[in-house]
């Protein structure tokens, strides 16, 4: 679904996995964009309505909205905007009713072992190709049109490059073939971290691309959403670690749970005891304040913690200014809206 326009399938063959691609608008037009395509494969539709892209007789085939076609790859792929690991989901989020992505990177002529392809770079009027043999893509982005990709060196290491639209690369750094990498694209650090827990970081709009070594005991690397910072946890999954952007590392318990709102110095930690009883504090620059002792695992706060709601055996309170109210007797509430 785009802004304007929704594509669709009709037609559908079952045997042979084909249909025909349509696309409708607003206004209720209707129209075929191309027949049989190959619908065991995801087709797209662009930013801003503008373009469409699906396979057909093993081609991946680019086309503007109203059928004309722009560009048609070999066993390609459209490289999409990538989405970093979490450790803790989002405790509030906005929902999308857009599918649309950008069509600006394609990985063509792609190996039949799925090795390695050829890095395309397509702006609507003209393709540019970025390179060859490239091993994967690690990061791209929507926003700023960045991707970067490692190639093999064939010796067990991997060079890694970045590009943005579609000029000549830049050489960042090398890392193992075996190196678990990871992009912060909110303070620009790529992350690798290697099978023994070694991890490093570049910073790739430092032009000296100096690689710094930040433990040598991580074991997997996580974004947390939202904040300008990166978390990992030790080898053994029993400490977390967040590098902030000042570039100071806190550490702390599995067992702890940070609720972040608007700010990055002050959050709500949900702790849980060896007991299984979960408590809860309020974090703002390192001094805190306890809440309460025994919470649920459901707790509702506004973005800068003006307000924070909790159920604690069987009741719900309201958190205000140090101050605790009983709302009521509720127990199971599993969504609040505060107005």
């Amino acid at each position: 679904m785009g802004k304007k326009h929704v594509l669709f399938i009709d037609n559908y063959n079952e045997e042979a996995s084909t249909a025909d691609l349509m696309v409708a608008d607003t206004e209720g037009n209707v129209d075929c964009i191309c027949k049989e395509i190959d619908v065991s494969k995801n087709y797209y539709i662009s930013e801003s309505d503008e373009y469409v892209c699906f396979y057909k007789d093993n081609q991946l085939i680019v086309k503007e909205i109203d059928g004309e076609q722009k560009g048609a790859f070999e066993n390609a792929k459209l490289i999409t905007e990538t989405v970093r690991p979490v450790l803790h989901g989002t405790v509030t989020g906005s929902e999308s009713y857009y599918d649309e992505v950008i069509f600006d990177y394609f990985l063509t002529d792609i190996s039949e072992s799925g090795d390695n392809g050829n890095l395309i770079y397509f702006n609507g009027k003209k393709q540019n190709q970025v390179d060859t043999d490239v091993k994967s893509v690690v990061h791209h982005s929507d926003e700023d049109y960045l991707v970067i990709y490692t190639k093999d060196n064939g010796d067990g290491n991997y060079t890694v490059y970045k590009s943005v639209k579609g000029k000549e690369s830049t050489e960042l750094t090398v890392c193992s073939s075996t190196d678990s990498l990871f992009f912060d694209d909110k303070l620009n650090f790529l992350y690798m971290c290697s099978a023994d827990g070694v991890l490093r970081r570049i910073n790739v709009n430092d032009k000296n691309y100096t690689v710094t070594e930040i433990s040598d005991c991580a074991g997997t690397i996580y974004d947390y959403t939202n904040k300008s910072f990166v978390g990992y946890t030790d080898t053994d999954g029993k400490i977390q670690y967040l590098i902030l952007s000042d570039n100071s590392v806190e550490k702390y318990s599995m067992s702890e749970i940070r609720l972040y709102g608007k700010y990055d110095d002050r959050y709500l930690m949900c702790r849980e005891s060896d007991a299984g009883v979960l408590s809860l504090d309020y974090c703002i620059n390192g001094s805190f304040t306890r809440i309460s002792g025994n919470v649920s695992a459901n707790i509702y706060f506004d973005r800068e913690f003006d307000n924070v709601i909790y159920c604690s055996d069987n009741k719900m309170y309201l958190w205000c200014d140090g101050e605790i109210t009983k709302i009521g007797d509720y127990a199971g509430v599993s969504a609040i809206s505060m107005i």
